[in-house]
């Protein structure tokens, strides 16, 4: 082999590499050429990576746009059926699925920052919307005597509906930032997407007015317990109030019913006491605390300094609220355009776009009672 190379002169030296070389890039895509991405990542190798050593390969071969590598990765993660392909060389055509590895550890960390994705019930939706066929009123019975028509009844039946909207998440990093996301970074991005999805949720599924979810606090059905007159602040919130909020919601619901205030509510309730004990038992290594007996928790989606004659707590069994889960996150980059004051192209930035389709529905709005702070 060394002699025959020695025979050669430089020029033919060098068309023979030239060979060697166009022959070994004819596989790649115009994208995988100007990136210099290398497509047959050993899949062998990837199932002994950890969740985010994967989904690092996965956002530097998303921001490059080395859509072989996206695919490769996806077909690893078994996804590769949902795959939205973009068109080549255009970031901004199309999205990937977030691999399910990835997605699993976000929604796994949503309930520490999201109470009501824990709390509530979770329905997979296979379609845009689902109806739920629930029980409004039951049957009755009589005692009609000897010989005697007994009255006849038939339960009452309605609807849930749960129709999927889509939230999106915008956000704008430098090229740089993308491209070289180490370990850390991605547990960074982990964070925030639990905490602004998992914060959003809870925001519809407590206060939404109805764009695009109803909430408790607004929704049809809902018990009322308003404090009484002079009471206008969580300061003088009582556990007689608890007690009283707890009274209107039927006995058929009390168990797996909690309390739900902001963190502020705590520093009052931790000062009362029934009889010589404290009301309020603290939270410990991931128990909820109690208070008066029932779960405690808190949502920094409630108000922690309500107006007049404004709800501020819930007490009631989220098992009657529905979480409808219709499509997975998924994401997408672009390096054009204006997301807030950035412009993308002009400061070498990147446009990341997070999306999921949900549905949220206060199913039994009877099982729930707001406490409101007093009119005057």
């Amino acid at each position: 082999m060394s002699g025959a190379v020695k025979e050669l002169s430089m020029e033919e030296f060098k068309g023979l590499i030239g060979q060697v070389v166009d022959e070994k890039l004819a596989p790649l895509t115009k994208v995988d050429r100007k990136y210099g991405a290398f497509p047959g990542v050993n899949e062998e190798e990837l199932d002994k990576l950890a969740w985010a050593e994967k989904f690092k390969i996965f956002l530097r071969a998303l921001v490059r746009g080395q859509v072989d590598v996206c695919t490769q990765l996806q077909s690893s993660w078994a996804n590769a059926s949902q795959i939205k392909q973009m068109a080549e060389g255009t970031d901004a055509a199309g999205g990937f699925l977030v691999p399910e590895e990835f997605r699993a550890e976000v929604i796994r960390i949503i309930p520490k920052y999201g109470v009501f994705r824990r709390l509530a019930r979770v329905i997979p939706m296979n379609t845009d919307t689902l109806r739920i066929p629930r029980q409004t009123a039951t049957v009755s019975v009589s005692w009609p005597g000897e010989a005697k028509k007994g009255t006849g009844s038939k339960p009452t039946l309605g609807q849930v509906l749960l129709n999927s909207k889509t939230m999106v998440g915008l956000c704008s990093y430098s090229l740089e930032f993308l491209a070289d996301a180490g370990l850390p970074v991605i547990q960074y991005l982990q964070t925030i997407f639990a905490e602004e999805f998992g914060g959003e949720e809870d925001a519809q599924a407590f206060t939404g007015t109805g764009v695009p979810f109803v909430g408790v606090f607004n929704a049809s059905g809902v018990n009322v317990y308003q404090m009484a007159t002079g009471n206008t602040a969580i300061a003088n919130l009582t556990i007689d109030d608890l007690i009283k909020a707890s009274d209107k919601v039927s006995e058929d619901v009390d168990e797996g019913s909690i309390y739900l205030f902001h963190k502020a509510a705590l520093s009052v309730l931790r000062q009362q006491k029934v009889g010589t004990t404290y009301a309020l038992a603290p939270a410990s290594q991931g128990v909820p605390g109690t208070i008066v007996g029932m779960p405690w928790y808190t949502s920094k989606k409630l108000p922690s300094a309500p107006a007049l004659n404004t709800a501020f707590a819930i007490y009631g069994n989220f098992s009657y609220a529905f979480l409808g889960d219709r499509e997975q996150m998924t994401i997408a980059v672009t390096r054009e355009g204006t997301i807030g004051t950035d412009n993308l192209f002009e400061q070498n930035m990147a446009g990341l776009r997070i999306t999921e389709r949900i549905a949220i529905d206060i199913a039994v709005p009877s099982a729930f009672t707001v406490i409101k702070t007093a009119a005057s």
